[in-house]
């Protein structure tokens, strides 16, 4: 199965992200990150400070928490290989 390359999510650069710019949620039961974009290497800067300027557009529940909005490096997923 081939790799998906996610690009950086700044107008006009086609580079590979290098970094998912996110926050943790959560609601008390289960976790995950509420993307906010993508970035390469030189736009993680940018990318961050243009996510933490968007507004939050909803009210959270008594049981849900929003964290802060950071940049998370995108590893590559490990190959695997089947042995039959």
């Amino acid at each position: 199965m081939p790799m998906t390359v996610v690009k950086c999510s700044m107008p006009g650069c086609q580079r590979p992200a290098t970094q998912k710019i996110a926050a943790l949620w959560s609601d008390g039961g289960s976790a995950e990150l509420k993307t906010y974009g993508y970035a390469c290497s030189s736009h993680v800067d940018v990318a961050l400070a243009n996510a933490r300027r968007r507004p939050r557009s909803r009210r959270l529940g008594l049981s849900e928490s929003d964290g802060e909005i950071v940049a998370y490096p995108i590893q590559e997923a490990p190959s695997h290989q089947n042995s039959t």
